[in-house]
């Protein structure tokens, strides 16, 4: 992979959340897709319009890389038909300059202060953020699960 997150200190808000399935859902392959929607429409929630999602984990605000979502899978105890997904979540929300002129993968980078004059706190995000996750993983499960911040 050898790709690098870079974000000076204080300027992102990064954030994971572990769910755990009774058992694979069948429409698996569906989650990154699941979540980043919910990624985008919690920004839209708090106020910051515009984001996309370019497949399959990359947010883009203004063709600039603004965040990104990695997902991991771990498998239940042995026996069991649970599995748990890890969701990691990176935004860029005040980068002040810092990082001007510095590309991505995908472009240039960006952060939400450029369409937002008055940025929402970091918590007001965060939870925006764990509601779309919960509802965005709640749709694929077949079954109960469980979802916890981690």
């Amino acid at each position: 992979m050898g790709k690098v997150w870079q974000s000076p200190r204080s300027s992102g808000l990064y954030l994971s959340a572990a769910y755990t399935f009774a058992r694979m859902p069948r429409n698996f392959s569906c989650l990154t897709l699941a979540v980043g929607v919910g990624v985008t429409a919690a920004l839209s929630d708090v106020g910051a319009n515009g984001v996309e999602l370019k497949w399959p984990n990359d947010l883009v605000l203004k063709n600039g890389k603004l965040g990104g979502i990695l997902t991991e899978l771990q498998s239940g105890k042995r026996g069991s038909e649970s599995v748990t997904v890890i969701i990691g979540i990176g935004l860029n929300l005040d980068m002040q300059g810092q990082l001007a002129g510095v590309t991505a993968g995908i472009g240039q980078i960006s952060d939400l202060r450029q369409v937002m004059t008055e940025l929402p706190g970091r918590f007001q995000i965060a939870a925006s953020q764990s509601n779309r996750f919960h509802c965005s993983l709640n749709a694929l499960k077949p079954s109960s699960s469980n979802f916890s911040n981690v």
